[in-house]
């Protein structure tokens, strides 16, 4: 029998199982997941067979109208340069495909991190909340005017170092572009916390003590128990 993707990735597939139980546990809350809103209602992994490229995770509505693809890799990837390239160079193929049933005016592509990287972090944020804008002229001028914006931002533009897209283009996609850094694996993770809070909020839990909630998380971190529809 050929090994499966599974057996065959390594420790990271730990991560990534926390990564959906996480996931899961945010949607059960009904909380805002960037790409599918609140309406987020379909977890998926390894999706490179229905076209995905980015395709560790995919979160999708319950109609299957918006999606978000997920990265899912156990260390920090991001730094004060930027992106990662093996990530960068998925994104750009993945935009410019359209593989899956990418909607580049909605679904979004994300990275998952273990931890986070200071000096990444606030910068990123700054560029998400420009390129929110209406006015790319403005968003651009923003990122140009000083070297730590500019960057990050070339590290999506120029991730070998020559432009693959105008700024224009890049300020596109860095527009579908999301980062999520969580703790799973590390010590006092606040992630295990956020996600045991919304376990709580499964039939037949909600009343358990935290030690026996803190156990049932743990079991339902197990692929094989994990619903892929969860509403």
């Amino acid at each position: 029998m050929p090994a499966t993707t599974r057996q065959t990735a390594g420790p990271g597939f730990n991560f990534e199982d926390l990564t959906s139980a996480w996931l899961v546990s945010k949607m059960l809350l009904g909380q805002r997941l960037q790409g599918v809103g609140t309406e987020g209602a379909i977890l998926q992994s390894q999706t490179s067979s229905m076209g995905w490229i980015i395709d560790d995770l995919l979160v999708s509505t319950k109609d299957g109208a918006s999606h978000l693809a997920i990265s899912c890799k156990s260390n920090v990837q991001v730094s004060r340069n930027g992106f990662p390239k093996d990530f960068v160079d998925l994104a750009w193929k993945q935009w410019k495909t359209g593989g899956g049933s990418m909607q580049n005016n909605k679904d979004c592509l994300g990275l998952v991190t273990r931890g986070r990287h200071p000096a990444f972090d606030p910068v990123w944020a700054d560029i998400t909340n420009w390129v929110k804008s209406s006015d790319e002229e403005l968003a651009l001028s923003r990122i140009r005017a000083t070297s730590k914006h500019s960057s990050i931002f070339d590290s999506i533009k120029s991730p070998h170092g020559s432009a693959v897209a105008t700024d224009h283009e890049t300020l596109r996609l860095a527009q579908r572009l999301i980062v999520v850094p969580l703790d799973f694996q590390l010590d006092q993770s606040t992630s295990e916390d956020e996600a045991i809070r919304g376990f709580r909020r499964r039939p037949g839990v909600r009343k358990q003590s935290p030690p026996s909630l803190r156990s049932a998380w743990r079991r339902f971190q197990a692929p094989h128990l994990r619903p892929q529809r969860i509403l």
